[in-house]
This record gives C-alpha cells, structure tokens and sequence, in this order.
C-alpha cells in the first residue's frame, strides 16, 4: 500500500480500481490516472512497487493527520505508524487447505497440513475441523476448459487453443465459447473471464455467484481445476474458519459475496465509537 502527502484534500479522488501507485490519482470524471503535484513521495525506504489493492494511505501534513482512501473516495483516519505493510497474497490465504475437487460437496474435512501463514494461523483459530470447503459444480464442458487453463498467473479464456472437443453425449463443440473473440473488442478483450488466480496476487472482487463466465470470471484455484470453494472465499473477505454460512452452496456464496468484510467492519466500528465517545466527552465538558 502506498503512501502519499496530500496537500489538497479536495483533489483526491478514489474512483478507479487501480489506486495505490506513488503520485497517481484517479480522475473522477475521466477514470484515468495523471500525476498531480499535491501528491509527492513519502519516505524513500517504502516498497516502491505498484500496489495492488484498491486503497492507499494519504497523509495530510497541514494537520498532521493520516488517512486510509477507498476507492469509493471516503477516508478514515488512521493514528499512528504510517509505514506500508506487504499485501496478503493468495499464497498466505488458502495454500493450507486441502486439495478438491470440482463440485466437491463434503462439509467437514481434516486440513492436513499446519498453517504456512500467520493470516492462516489467525483465521482458523482453534478450530480442529474444516468446514465448508465444498466447490460448485462445473459441467463437463466448462471442467474440459477449465483443465485446458495453464496453471500459470495471468491464464484466462485467451490461452485456451481455438479446437473443437467432443462431450460425452458426442456432442462437438467450440473449446472457446463463441460470444468471447467476437465480442472481445468491445469488452476489454473479456479480460479475467474463465481465469486463475496467482499465487502471489491478490483475491478479486468478491462475488456473490463465483463462475468462469460471470462479472468476475477470475473464480479458478491456481493448480486445481475447480471454482474457489466457499471456505476460500470466505477467508479472502476475511471471515475466520469458526464462521458457519446456512444453506446451499449458492446460499453461502451469496452470504460472503453480500457480506462487509469483518475486519474492516471492525476497524470502521472502532473509528465511530472513539469519535461518538470523543463528542459525548465534549458535550459533558
């Protein structure tokens, strides 16, 4: 996460997905990014790598306060050490749960390995059974496709070879769905869709229905041929593995996907209880 020194609060906008790079700033109107010289680089020992996430640090050195952005432009303040933490990857999410298969459906489950993160040993707590790491089913020709994907970071629909596959109904069909290269100009070339997660990157937008053809097509694990099970997605909005979710497997992803993140619901309620009590003490005074 970058940090950046704001000199003008009213030119700081967060409305583009890829804020986070050192003096880059998303234009509200234009949904493009230009260099503005409120912004300058903080400390020179900070990662100076572009950030990933979709929300950055600005400080305001006019009242010596710090600022964590969202890309939706609102701000809270953040008291003390201000130096950047490295993103939690995929890699530190999920890399301890157990390998399954497409349209795995077994609800209790041993991890089988111990925790390879301190984000792993944080989310399953005390917890000595795996719950919930059940994928939704893919059909055969979407599971074909899927084990076609390169396991490699970046892979989506565009590595896939221009072939045709017979089903075992004897059906042949297009490998790759038609609607995708003849519509892939006026899409942003379908870019995500049918996609692998990376290793060392970063979780999508959480959804409410993960699926190779849906609004955020990146729902492949980076060395199985399946869709993200619903534990996965629950870790990567932060839920602990004690959290249980009712229902079908559609119901549990509709939860996660609908769900403010724990954490951040967290530090918001925190923020809005020091500043309730800050103007309750005010008042008494």
């Amino acid at each position: 996460m970058a940090v950046l020194v704001l000199a003008d609060r009213k030119k700081l906008w967060a409305s583009s997905g890829k804020v986070g790079s050192y003096g880059l700033v998303a234009e509200k109107s234009e949904n493009k990014f230009r260099f503005k010289s409120g912004f300058r680089r903080e400390k020179t020992d900070l990662p100076r790598h572009r950030s990933k996430h979709r929300s950055f640090i600005a400080v305001d050195p006019l009242v010596g306060m710090c600022f964590l952005v969202f890309r939706c432009g609102c701000a809270v303040e953040i008291a003390g050490h201000v130096d950047a933490f490295r993103s939690i990857t995929v890699r530190d999410t999920i890399d301890d749960l157990p390998a399954v298969g497409n349209g795995a459906s077994k609800v209790n489950l041993e991890y089988e390995s111990d925790p390879s993160s301190w984000f792993q040993k944080k989310i399953r707590g005390e917890m000595a059974v795996l719950t919930d790491h059940i994928s939704k089913e893919m059909n055969e020709l979407n599971l074909i496709r899927c084990q076609r994907i390169p396991k490699r970071p970046g892979a989506d629909w565009q590595c896939l070879p221009d072939e045709k596959v017979k089903l075992s109904t004897g059906q042949i069909v297009d490998l790759i769905p038609w609607c995708l290269p003849n519509t892939a100009k006026r899409h942003n070339q379908w870019k995500g869709l049918f996609g692998r997660l990376d290793w060392e990157g970063n979780f999508p937008t959480s959804i409410t229905d993960p699926q190779p053809m849906g609004k955020v097509g990146m729902c492949f694990h980076p060395d199985q041929d399946r869709i993200l099970t619903v534990r996965e997605c629950a870790r990567s909005q932060g839920f602990a593995d004690s959290y249980q979710f009712s229902g079908t497997i559609l119901h549990k992803h509709r939860q996660i996907g609908n769900a403010v993140p724990p954490t951040l619901a967290y530090a918001l309620g925190t923020k809005l209880k020091e500043a309730i009590d800050s103007k309750r003490l005010s008042s008494q005074e």
